[in-house]
């Protein structure tokens, strides 16, 4: 009997130590046209433009590698989805998301055959009439017609034969596993394992946090483009876009075991990307804390650095915290004028020896609230008692009130609101 505690474990371990690198094998015919004239006597630099231009045209029409390409690049795309990385070695994935894209690269791979099939039995029609329409257009443009018939023969003899371009249409793949564990690499090659290794996980690492710093670049760039505030206050963003910053996380989840530093970085961007509504419509205050987010995480040499020196991420300033520093400089901005206007009483009236506390209040309230003193000073009309009282207890220099110091932000992996 099969202990099942046993078999978790041990599909776990196989999960955690092992990766595939997928290469894709995905090769097309130049369309570019490569024959010599020489061989029926015509010299290129001697012909008419016209004509020349004959040479320069494609040997298909242009649509029909488009639907081979379409494929290509959606095979290249499959490669960077999440759950892997592509890197110098190849596709990077975990077991599970190589086997969810070998499976999707059998689609395309299928799709691919059928174009072929679709595209056999029509391809030596299709050239005939994409000579004779390069040949009708250099005449229409001015060429000599019999040098232009000479020009379509020698060109439909030299036309590859669909043998040819079958044979150059290949897609296919190949996908190699990698242990990380020391305990499957082969005694004699023990060094030279350890070493690929060890440039496998840092290139995933260096190619996941390039990836991340580039997305971060362009989401800011889509999310800064034009104003989005809405009548009711919020910031409409596309939810294509919402998306795509939590796609940040998909890679970094799938591949965290392979260096040490992708945990970190997964975890600090995952705390915030969970934040972000669905629909795309943040607060004010939501919208400006991501796009701090974003600005921060765009820089690759800060977050390598934060990332090994064990630091917070990002440090971004909450924007109540904002808001709380610069209402205290215009608080101290505004507690300039008190002062002068204090210093001047100071210059201009007798001191007198009697001191009143409730004065004492008043002036200290002053002191904390100068935007109610500057009212007070030019509304209400202050005797020269009361003058020289209040000159005498609340002095230009005030010992007693505490001096303005700057708030310090409180700093953490990604503080919002």
């Amino acid at each position: 009997m099969t202990n099942v505690n046993s078999a978790v474990e041990i599909v776990a371990k196989t999960e955690e130590t092992k990766v595939a690198v997928i290469n894709l094998l995905i090769s097309c015919i130049s369309e570019d046209r490569q024959i010599d004239l020489s061989e029926i006597g015509i010299v290129v630099g001697e012909l008419p433009e016209a004509t020349r231009k004959m040479m320069s045209e494609k040997i298909f029409p242009r649509d029909f590698l488009r639907s081979y390409h379409r494929i290509r690049e959606q095979a290249e795309g499959e490669l960077d989805k999440d759950g892997s990385i592509k890197t110098t070695m190849g596709g990077i994935n975990s077991r599970s998301s190589a086997i969810s894209k070998i499976a999707e690269l059998e689609k395309l791979k299928a799709a691919w055959n059928h174009q072929l099939e679709v595209d056999a039995p029509k391809y030596v029609d299709m050239c005939k009439a994409h000579l004779l329409k390069i040949g009708a257009a250099a005449i229409k443009a001015g060429a000599d017609p019999v040098l232009v018939g000479k020009l379509t023969e020698h060109l439909m003899k030299r036309q590859p034969s669909w043998e040819q371009v079958s044979a150059s249409l290949k897609f296919g793949y190949v996908v190699t596993i990698i242990s990380l564990d020391e305990g499957d690499f082969d005694p004699e090659l023990m060094n030279a394992q350890r070493d690929s290794v060890v440039a496998l996980r840092d290139g995933v690492m260096g190619a996941l946090v390039q990836n991340v710093c580039k997305e971060a670049f362009e989401i800011l760039k889509l999310v800064a483009k034009k104003d989005r505030t809405t009548s009711t206050g919020q910031i409409q963003l596309n939810p294509r876009t919402i998306r795509r910053a939590q796609q940040m996380v998909g890679k970094l989840e799938s591949l965290a075991f392979i260096h040490k530093l992708i945990r970190p970085l997964h975890d600090a961007i995952k705390a915030q990307m969970d934040k972000l509504p669905a629909s795309g419509a943040l607060t004010g205050s939501e919208f400006r804390n991501f796009e701090q987010c974003l600005t921060a995480l765009r820089d690759q040499t800060m977050v390598w650095e934060r990332l090994e020196k064990g630091l917070p991420l990002i440090e971004v300033n909450p924007v109540q915290v904002v808001a709380t520093q610069t209402a205290n400089a215009h608080m101290a901005n505004a507690a300039q004028p008190l002062a002068s206007s204090q210093q001047s009483l100071e210059m201009t009236q007798p001191q007198a020896a009697i001191s009143a506390p409730a004065e004492t209040v008043a002036a200290t309230t002053c002191a904390s609230a100068p935007v109610e003193a500057e009212v007070i000073e030019t509304s209400v009309p202050v005797s020269p008692v009361v003058e020289s009282q209040q000159e005498e207890t609340v002095p230009a220099v005030n010992s007693s009130t505490p001096a303005y110091v700057e708030p310090t932000p409180t700093v953490s992996l990604f503080d919002w609101v």
